[in-house]
Parts: C-alpha cells; sequence; structure tokens
C-alpha cells in the first residue's frame, strides 16, 4: 500500500506517482474524460493535488503517462518471447489480442485527449517528440511480420506494410466496438482466430494481379 502524501509542502511520498496512474485510469474507465481533472484524479488517489503537478508536470503529462504504462505490454509483443516459439497463426493471434487489449485500456485516454483542444495540442507535441502514435503499432506488426518472411514463412512479395495496417485495425475496431457496447456487435464482429486466418490467406496468395 502507498504511503500517502498529507498535503504538506515538500517532496510526495513514495508509491504516489502510481497511486496517481492508478487513480486516472479508473476515474477514465468509470467516469470518463470530462471527470478527469487533477483534482478528481488526486482526490481519488487519496494525495494532495500538488503531487499531480510533481510528477507529471500537467494533465497532458499524466495522460502521457497513463499511456506509457501500457507501452511496455505493446513492445513485448513485438520484441519479447511471447511470439517467438508458436507457429505463425499461432503467434498472430497473440499478438491481435495483444493489440486489441493495449486498444482497450488507452481507448478512453484518447477520448480525454480529444476532448480539450489545448490538451490536445500539448498531447500530440510530446507524442512527436517521445515518438509515440499508433503507428508505432503499424511499424511493430510489420517488423514482426518482415522476421518470419525472412524465415520463409510468409512469400517474399507478401505485402506486409498492408496486412500490419490490416491486423492492426480490426484489433482496434474490436476494441472500439466492445467500448461503445454495440447492440449485436458480437454477432458481426469477426473472431481474432477468423480475421488471422483471412490474412494468412492473403498474405499466402499468389500476387498475380499486381501491376
Amino acid at each position: 500500500m502507498p504511503e500517502r502524501s498529507t498535503g504538506r509542502a515538500g517532496r510526495p511520498s513514495t508509491g504516489v506517482r502510481e497511486a496517481l496512474l492508478e487513480a486516472a485510469q479508473a476515474v477514465l474507465s468509470e467516469s470518463g474524460a470530462a471527470r478527469l481533472t487533477t483534482r478528481a484524479v488526486a482526490q481519488r488517489a487519496g494525495v494532495a493535488e500538488a503531487s499531480v503537478f510533481y510528477h507529471f508536470g500537467d494533465r497532458p503529462g499524466l495522460l502521457l503517462a497513463v499511456v506509457g504504462e501500457y507501452l511496455p505490454q505493446v513492445v513485448e509483443l513485438f520484441f519479447g518471447e511471447r511470439l517467438r516459439h508458436g507457429t505463425l497463426r499461432a503467434d498472430l493471434l497473440a499478438l491481435f489480442e495483444g493489440l486489441e487489449s493495449f486498444f482497450l485500456r488507452t481507448a478512453p485516454v484518447v477520448a480525454a485527449v480529444q476532448a480539450d483542444s489545448e490538451v490536445r495540442e500539448a498531447f500530440r507535441e510530446r507524442s512527436r517528440r517521445h515518438d509515440i502514435g499508433p503507428h508505432r503499432a503499424i511499424e511493430g506488426t510489420a517488423a514482426f511480420l518482415a522476421a518470419r518472411q525472412a524465415a520463409g514463412e510468409l512469400p517474399p512479395d507478401a505485402d506486409l506494410r498492408a496486412a500490419a495496417m490490416l491486423l492492426v485495425g480490426a484489433a482496434y475496431q474490436r476494441a472500439y466496438h466492445r467500448l461503445l457496447g454495440a447492440a449485436g456487435a458480437q454477432r458481426w464482429l469477426a473472431e481474432p482466430a477468423e480475421t488471422v486466418d483471412l490474412l494468412l490467406r492473403g498474405l499466402r496468395a499468389k500476387q498475380t494481379d499486381r501491376p
């Protein structure tokens, strides 16, 4: 259990940063972007509001840190051992499910950013500075496919960039519809395995119609 600040001036006590990140995620999930204020997050964490500014600088910094909490999970998907011991199909399925999970967790943060023009611009600038954005998921997926192509598991002329965009886009769509709770979505949203199988058929098809 992290020690909580009493609100007195000085250096915040240990564990406060983690408590604030946890509180921010809880506020986003339960109340949405409109309720995500530095005061609400501090109250939820049981610390002084000044602790938010000490650890994150401002609200955009807090949001960027929340996203950063999940980035290691995505990096692990592309470069860790999880996708190195199974079949190509099994590894693609694990990648798809990992991306969908990432989008489910970060979508409330994106909504919070888009809801405030000042925060949105600050977030964009910091994302550019740290090279964080949707392109990282596509680049990582393409790199994963390229490694399997080099190993002979995919044809040399397969369009890996398009395949990466399709896989990431499908994972995002599933997460988006699950978050919205769209009526009947489960009846017509393709399952991850169906999406992966279709993608593999396309990648392994002969590319005879290219100009």
